[in-house]
């Protein structure tokens, strides 16, 4: 039997969940393939779905993102229809497969305050949502209260950060997990009708964008304990085109730490995008929440000395470019034929609920936007 992890930094770390996991898997002669990146959100998952039909081969596919939504909608980096539309797409995926028997959803909570778990509206969001199309779930927040309850702990000791849960609680989660057994449930009328109309929604198509370039791009391949990847690299100052999808939505990149920023598009429709340089020889998965509308063609600059008017940025972090030679290196960046967005006010239909559209889409727009963000950093430079 093969199984493949999508996961986070939780999946990946040495005394991660999968420890225990996969020692039972080996044991009965399991294959295990382990794609997880530290810091990745539900979209790295949905892209790698979408993008490598390879993927479908496997008899169980484990997907844990959501402790990484949380922490991006807490940030105001992202907003929970950003979640829900990634599951949405990726349930898309596996319906047109015919494998949403395949899906299990490992729901990690943040670490809990004062007994309360930060976003957990978002957590009980995708439940309804897996139990409207019969997929299956695993909601870890009543399996770590109740084993730190019986340790006579707080249950906010079930995490050893707001992000990354304790070890002992770890391989208790793996044993959870590889102890489940891979069947199809049993589907209701409505839970058939609900995947029945999966198919209808709008199909984002997330996809690796072509890049063209009057160069040679040197390609090299680079790899990490669980990942391997070609990778085409840039220095400063060099340009190129990208094409094959009117929506750019994220990129896939090998930190050096070191790379320089990148500049995408020309004119006041151009954005930055400041690779994270925090981690070296690592792997890192960009979401671009405010996803930017592509020409046909669109140019890239690498180096932050381009001047574009009114730039505006990307990805997760505005750091300043070290100075001197750089480089970028591209796994992919990620395009879309629509804003991933969309496919959650289609999904909450689909389930019965109804919003007035351009209400919800100010919402999400206001939740990430930069006065937001800035009025959370300064609660938090006040200590509120």
């Amino acid at each position: 039997m093969r199984i493949t992890v999508i996961g986070t930094s939780n999946a990946i770390m040495t005394k991660g969940w999968t420890r225990s996991a996969v020692a039972v898997w080996k044991e009965s002669g399991d294959t295990v393939v382990n794609l997880s990146i530290g810091g990745s959100s539900a979209r790295y998952a949905a892209f790698l779905l979408h993008s490598d039909d390879s993927l479908w081969a496997s008899d169980r596919i484990i997907i844990d993102s959501v402790i990484n939504d949380q922490m991006f909608i807490a940030a105001h980096l992202a907003h929970a229809d950003h979640a829900i539309a990634s599951y949405a797409a990726i349930l898309q995926r596996a319906g047109a497969r015919g494998a949403l028997d395949k899906l299990l959803i490992l729901l990690f909570p943040m670490q809990a305050k004062a007994g309360r778990v930060p976003n957990a509206a978002l957590i009980d969001r995708l439940i309804a949502m897996f139990c409207a199309f019969g997929v299956a779930y695993v909601d870890l927040r009543g399996h770590l209260a109740q084993w730190t309850a019986a340790d006579g702990l707080d249950v906010s000791a079930a995490h050893q950060d707001a992000h990354h849960v304790a070890p002992q609680y770890q391989d208790r989660i793996g044993g959870l997990v590889a102890g489940l057994p891979i069947v199809a449930g049993v589907l209701t009328p409505d839970q058939t009708a609900a995947r029945a109309r999966l198919g209808q929604m709008t199909d984002i198509r997330l996809r690796n964008l072509r890049v063209q370039a009057a160069f040679p791009i040197p390609v090299q391949t680079v790899g990490t304990r669980f990942l391997r990847h070609s990778v085409q690299c840039f220095a400063t100052g060099q340009r190129f085109s990208i094409t094959g999808a009117p929506f750019l939505v994220g990129a896939l990149i090998w930190s050096q730490g070191g790379s320089d920023a990148v500049v995408i598009g020309r004119g006041v429709m151009a954005r930055r995008l400041h690779l994270r340089r925090a981690y070296a020889q690592v792997f890192l998965f960009d979401s671009f929440f405010r996803v930017m509308r592509m020409a046909p063609v669109t140019q890239v600059s690498v180096g932050s000395r381009w001047y574009v008017p009114l730039l505006r940025t990307l990805a997760l972090v505005r750091q300043p470019a070290k100075g001197g030679a750089a480089t970028v290196e591209f796994v992919a960046l990620v395009g879309a034929d629509a804003d991933p967005v969309c496919l959650a006010a289609e999904v909450d239909r689909a389930m019965g609920i109804t919003a007035w559209q351009p209400l919800r889409q100010l919402r999400v727009w206001f939740m990430t936007s930069r006065l937001v963000q800035r009025m959370r950093g300064l609660r938090l430079w006040l200590g509120l």
